[in-house]
């Protein structure tokens, strides 16, 4: 199956035949690895899927998605969608003005059942060609379900120091890395700690906080593809599986397991 790349010119020239509405619902299929390039709407935007997993970055940073889960996105924030697997994508587009009251940066959400079944049915059933009265209905209801959750984004800019992001622009690449800090200054040309230091300067972290976001981002696209917790677990260097589910559950307060199936519901 061919890949599916919708660009940021795809995206103008299809809102461009839209007739103005208060709400709009989307519906996309992917195949693995399709994406939507940079862009923006003129509405605010709830991004979700379902099924799969995404990836969406904002200039908050990234959140990977699970089945559950979605994401607000204001009118007119640029961000990116990117899958790992096969993906459809449902999107419920609000128009600013029906938008008061709604967060005002991309925040993380939690689906509830009832969530889940407006977006399907506003997507469905072509809401916008509806009666006011029901478009309205949905709306408040939406308000009300809208919960946001205390997920943090995983963000990964680059330092300035050329020897720090060397360092970790090849963590990004090979998150298995078992390296100490240590030894990623013999290779880089630093002291361990001037590392420590530009770590907590640059990225307000430290070395090992760091790595374990980059293997927690890698291991939650890896289990959204179907391998085992066991199999990632060994793929990322952890020594067993259950140092993995511990590594897991105090970064995002579930299992693997809980988190997959419950999306951000705690």
């Amino acid at each position: 199956m061919t890949t599916r790349i919708i660009t940021a010119a795809d995206v103008r020239d299809y809102e461009s035949r839209l007739a103005p509405q208060s709400v709009i619902g989307l519906a996309f299929e992917f195949p693995s690895g399709g994406s939507v390039e940079p862009h923006v709407h003129p509405y605010g935007q709830i991004v979700f899927g379902g099924e799969g997993i995404m990836c969406v970055d904002t200039p908050r940073g990234a959140w990977v998605v699970p089945p559950h889960g979605a994401v607000w996105v204001p009118a007119f924030t640029l961000h990116e969608v990117r899958l790992r697997s096969s993906f459809a994508m449902h999107n419920v587009l609000i128009a600013p003005h029906h938008a008061n009251g709604l967060p005002n940066q991309c925040e993380p959400l939690a689906v509830s059942g009832l969530m889940r079944e407006l977006i399907m049915r506003i997507v469905a059933a072509r809401v916008r060609q509806r009666k006011p009265d029901r478009i309205d209905t949905y709306l408040d209801l939406i308000r009300d379900e809208f919960t946001l959750t205390d997920e943090r984004p995983l963000t990964f800019t680059l330092p300035r120091d050329r020897r720090l992001a060397r360092l970790c622009a090849q963590l990004l690449d090979t998150p298995a890395d078992c390296r100490s800090l240590e030894e990623w200054g013999e290779l880089v040309g630093a002291s361990s700690r001037t590392l420590g230091r530009l770590f907590r300067q640059e990225l307000k972290t430290t070395f090992d906080e760091w790595r374990r976001h980059v293997r927690l981002r890698e291991a939650l696209q890896r289990l959204a593809e179907g391998r085992s917790v066991s199999a990632v677990a060994n793929e990322l260097g952890y020594d067993s599986t259950s140092a993995f589910i511990e590594m897991f559950r105090k970064a995002l307060g579930r299992t693997p397991g809980q988190y997959f199936s419950n999306g951000f519901n705690r």
